[in-house]
């Protein structure tokens, strides 16, 4: 039926998951993204992918990397994720102070990656912030990459760790 309607070329199917055959399995991307970071190997990886949304709260990630930083951990947090539609008034707000963290060297910004296996298989931790996720995509994928996870009850989030991290 929408065959007649869509013609295939133009028809995607987005599945709800990942397929771990595939994704997570590179772990190799790991030294590589980490270098082209400037981040030592021996340095603990805290990450984050989200757009730059309110309900990510990622002001909750920026207060955990500041408070680490200053205590001289050998620990960066590295931030994945910009701008989208509808959410530009909130990246506009909170860009700044991305900025003035990454300027004291305890976070990364790298803003929208595409794929986001390197940066996944690059961290040591992945931190979700968020509030609420119909999902949980990012901390699948995570996951799939064999990577610690701390996590907010947000939405599905509790439901996709599971006892496979922390809630």
């Amino acid at each position: 039926v929408m065959a007649d309607l869509v013609p295939s070329s133009k028809q995607h199917v987005i599945p709800l998951g990942i397929d771990v055959s595939r994704f997570g399995s590179h772990v190799a991307m790991r030294g590589e993204f980490r270098q082209r970071l400037g981040i030592h190997p021996d340095t603990i990886v805290v990450g984050m992918a989200c757009a730059l949304r309110a309900r990510k709260r990622i002001d909750d990630f920026l207060e955990v990397m500041r408070v680490v930083h200053g205590q001289g951990a050998n620990v960066v947090g590295v931030l994945a994720g910009g701008e989208v539609p509808g959410d530009e008034a909130y990246a506009r707000e909170v860009t700044p102070r991305i900025k003035a963290l990454e300027a004291t060297g305890a976070i990364r910004w790298v803003g929208h990656l595409e794929p986001v296996e390197p940066f996944m298989q690059a961290t040591d931790i992945f931190l979700s912030t968020s509030e609420y996720e119909t999902f949980g995509m990012s901390v699948l994928e995570a996951m799939a990459c064999g990577k610690a996870v701390a996590a907010y009850r947000g939405g599905s989030v509790h439901e996709v760790v599971a006892d496979a991290g922390l809630i």
